[in-house]
C-alpha cells in the first residue's frame, strides 16, 4: 500500500490510493429515506432544513449563488459559500469492532510444537477493517455527506459524531491510527449505545467479525432498523476462519480469552466448516429478513474489488421507504 503524501491534510496509512482510485467515479447512495438536505444524492422526508451555520468552503461551479458570503469575498477577493449543519444529504456512522479477535491473521497461527511462524505474514482483520472504514469515510465526505466513527471492544472506546466539514477526515484517520485490539466483543450493547446517541436517522455501517451471539446481534440490528436507520454489515473474516486449511498439530487460542486447545485441524475440518457455514448463513438470512445490508469481506480479497462491487450493487437498488 502506498501512503498518502505526508503533507496531505488527510494523510493516513489506512487510505490506500489504489482503493480510493477504484471508487473515485462511484457514489455511496442511500437506498432508504434519510434525514438531511432535500436536494442532492439522497431522498429526505422533509421539505426544509436547519439554517445553523457550520463553516465556509470554497465556491465550486454549480453551488447556489444565494449562499455566497459577499462579506468574506470583500475581505479575501475569493468566493466562499456558507455551509449549514444540516446541509448534508446523509449522516453515516461507521461502527468498528476493535476487540481482540480482530487481531487475527490466519498466517500467523503458532504451532503446538513451539515452532512459531513469523508474526504478521498477512493483514489482520482489524487492519483490513480500518482500511475499509477509512475509504468509506473518505467517499462520504468527498460527496459532502457526514461521516462519524465509533470504535469498540467490550465498551465504546471512541465516538466521533458525524460531521461533513472539510477537516473532519483528519479526526477520523487519527482515531483509526490510535485504535488497538483489546478486550472481548459486546456488539448488542454497543449498537444500543450508539443508537441512543443518534438524534436523526441515517446510515449505520457495522464492520466486525461478528464473534458474538448471532441471535442477540441480529436482534440489536433489527432494533436499529425499527428506528428507521439504514443498516449495513461488513462481516470481516480471515480466509482460514472459513476453510481451516491447516495441517499438523496446531494450538488454537481463544482470541478473547486465555484458554487453548491442541488439535489436528484435519480431523476437525469437516465439522468446523459446517458450523461456520451455519453461522454465516444465519447472519446473512437474519439481515435479509430485516432488510439489513450484508456483505462478507474476506481479508484476502482486495478492497479495490470489494468496495466498487458493493457501491455498484447499492446504486442499482433504488430508494426504499
Amino acid at each position: 500500500m502506498v501512503p498518502a503524501p505526508p503533507d496531505s491534510p488527510t494523510a493516513s496509512r489506512w487510505l490506500d490510493p489504489q482503493v480510493v482510485s477504484s471508487i473515485e467515479s462511484l457514489e455511496f447512495l442511500a437506498t432508504q429515506v434519510v434525514e438531511g438536505f432535500i436536494t442532492g444524492l439522497h431522498s429526505s422526508p422533509y421539505r426544509g432544513y436547519n439554517q445553523e451555520f457550520a463553516e465556509h468552503r470554497q465556491y465550486q461551479p454549480g453551488d447556489e449563488l444565494r449562499y455566497l458570503d459577499w462579506k468574506l469575498f470583500a475581505r479575501t477577493d475569493r468566493f466562499y459559500v456558507k455551509q449549514f449543519e444540516a446541509d448534508t444529504n446523509l449522516r453515516a456512522t461507521v461502527i468498528l469492532d476493535a476487540s481482540k479477535s480482530m487481531d487475527f491473521c490466519g498466517l500467523d497461527l503458532p504451532r503446538a510444537d513451539g515452532v512459531s511462524r513469523p508474526a504478521r505474514l498477512g493483514v489482520t482483520k482489524l487492519d483490513y477493517a480500518k482500511r475499509l472504514a477509512a475509504c468509506l469515510s473518505h467517499l462520504l465526505l468527498r460527496q459532502r455527506d457526514a461521516a462519524g466513527l465509533a470504535i469498540f471492544d467490550d465498551d465504546l472506546k471512541t465516538y466521533i459524531p458525524a460531521r461533513a466539514s472539510s477537516n473532519h477526515l483528519r479526526n477520523l484517520m487519527e482515531a483509526l491510527d490510535l485504535a488497538t485490539p483489546a478486550g472481548a466483543t459486546a456488539i448488542p450493547k454497543i449498537l444500543n449505545e450508539v443508537a441512543g446517541r443518534l438524534a436523526r436517522r441515517g446510515v449505520i455501517i457495522l464492520i466486525s467479525d461478528l464473534l458474538d451471539d448471532p441471535d442477540e446481534v441480529i436482534e440489536s440490528l433489527r432494533h436499529l432498523r425499527s428506528r428507521k436507520h439504514e443498516v449495513i454489515v461488513f462481516h470481516t473474516l480471515d480466509r482460514q476462519e472459513i476453510d481451516l486449511d491447516y495441517s499438523g498439530n496446531i494450538r488454537f487460542l481463544n482470541p478473547e480469552g486465555s484458554d487453548t486447545i491442541d488439535s489436528d485441524p484435519v480431523a476437525l475440518r469437516e465439522s468446523y466448516r459446517k458450523q461456520i457455514t451455519a453461522v454465516v448463513d444465519k447472519y446473512r438470512q437474519g439481515c435479509l429478513e430485516h432488510r439489513i445490508g450484508y456483505e462478507q469481506a474476506l481479508t484476502d480479497t482486495p478492497l479495490e474489488k470489494v468496495l466498487p462491487a458493493f457501491l455498484v450493487r447499492r446504486g442499482s437498488l433504488g430508494v426504499r421507504a
